[in-house]
């Protein structure tokens, strides 16, 4: 199996981060139409935590997305060095 491409890694980064955006998005809206109750605070504050966490781990899978593009595009920049 071929390791992805530095473009494929790239959009894979971009959807997540877009992923990210829609879920802080999703939870705002949600915070806003939630009706005035004696348990809002509490759905609220789930919604927030998580919120949270899901973005969280969107961003920990963006952090190893982009670390591991630096490790393939450095030992691609090694590949063709020994090549040449």
């Amino acid at each position: 199996m071929q390791p992805p491409t530095s473009t494929q890694i790239q959009t894979a980064i971009e959807v997540l981060q877009k992923l990210g955006e829609r879920i802080k998005e999703h939870a705002a809206r949600s915070v806003r139409q939630m009706p005035s109750s004696s348990l809002a605070g509490q759905i609220l504050g789930q919604i927030g935590v998580n919120a949270m966490e899901q973005t969280k781990q969107v961003e920990d899978i963006t952090g190893l997305l982009r670390t591991w593009h630096g490790e393939l595009d450095q030992r691609r920049r090694q590949n063709v060095s020994q090549h040449i």
